[in-house]
């Protein structure tokens, strides 16, 4: 029965050999181009060895004294995707030897894999609110991606908004189209990397309620393995506006414009009165803030043929045309003359 010393010397001789089988495969990664990138899934089909891939057998049958012969696989399909070896290494002319240096920037497609390509291939999502009313200000989270294995050039992201809908400008380097709101994202969109673009978007006060469908899309200069996944969109549900109606300048909620409304904006501004209950109302020139100059605007109106107060105006009923929540939105809490 052999001794424990010996199946102890036994296992580390073993394990020794073992390890040394590995590193002494790992150089061949050194005899193609590109071959440190990938590493060794190049020829098998998982990080720690295991079954050859179809690349890793051509590399297997063309072995020169236990070295790669790059110049015997380059011109090879190994993968059958439609791409040589060296396309997909970055080495598409055979030049590369070993010891040169890499012979391109692209980022490598792996030869062994049929679903891995050298070209580049961009992907959008987009994020948006599900439901938002008439008048309101929302926005969209727009996402682009390149997911192939070659640099995508000339990157540009389109938001096409149906009618009812408006985009604000995201950057100097943006336009405008007849579709919606556009921007080039990048010049140059690395393999495996992706860029966010913020969409600021108004939902238009006279906008029918109903479904609402935005469209995100990338679009590149560069040759694509897929441009399946190059459009995407979101619904978004369109509400009629809960604001309530007014008539600009009534500030004391009685439904005419009179003296009696200026006189009602000094008393709160001045001597301690409530403020109107429709601060909207009571911003007679409608210029964000309810102050002395609204109280003077409607005399000026009333007697001296100034202008008439901005939309909705003093004599019909609307809601206001500000976006909700924007600067010049001063609320209307209460208003009961039109109801």
């Amino acid at each position: 029965m052999p001794s424990p010393l010996f199946l102890r010397v036994f296992v580390f001789l073993a394990g020794f050999c073992a390890l040394a089988s590995v590193e002494a495969r790992g150089f061949r990664v050194g005899q193609i181009p590109n071959g440190f990138e990938i590493g060794c899934t190049t020829c098998h089909e998982g990080f720690g060895g295991g079954p050859r891939t179809p690349f890793g057998r051509d590399v297997n049958r063309s072995l020169v004294n236990g070295d790669v012969d790059w110049q015997a696989i380059c011109d090879l399909d190994s993968d059958g995707d439609g791409f040589t070896n060296g396309e997909e290494l970055g080495d598409p002319d055979c030049g590369w030897s070993e010891g040169d240096p890499s012979p391109s920037d692209d980022f490598p497609s792996n030869p062994g894999e049929a679903d891995s390509f050298p070209a580049a291939d961009v992907a959008v999502t987009i994020e948006g609110p599900e439901s938002a009313e008439a008048g309101e200000s929302i926005s969209y989270t727009v996402a682009a991606f390149n997911l192939g294995a070659r640099n995508a050039s000339e990157v540009r992201i389109d938001l096409l908004l149906p009618e009812g809908m408006t985009g604000v400008i995201p950057g100097d380097e943006c336009g405008v189209n007849p579709q919606g709101v556009s921007c080039f994202l990048i010049e140059d969109l690395r393999p495996n990397f992706g860029s966010n673009l913020f969409f600021a978007v108004q939902v238009s006060a006279e906008a029918d309620p109903g479904t609402y469908v935005v469209q995100a899309r990338v679009r590149t200069a560069s040759p694509e393995t897929d441009d399946g996944n190059n459009l995407v969109s979101i619904e978004t549900e369109v509400a009629a506006s809960a604001r309530p109606s007014f008539k600009r300048g009534d500030a004391n909620d009685d439904g005419d414009l009179g003296i009696s409304d200026s006189l009602r904006l000094f008393n709160a501004l001045f001597l301690g009165g409530e403020m109107p209950g429709c601060r909207e109302a009571g911003d007679s020139n409608n210029d964000g803030s309810v102050d002395i100059t609204d109280g003077i605007f409607v005399l000026q109106y009333l007697f001296i043929g100034g202008q008439a107060p901005p939309a909705p105006g003093a004599v019909s009923c609307g809601t206001d045309p500000d976006p909700k929540g924007s600067p010049a939105d001063d609320g209307c809490e209460l208003y009961t003359s039109c109801d």
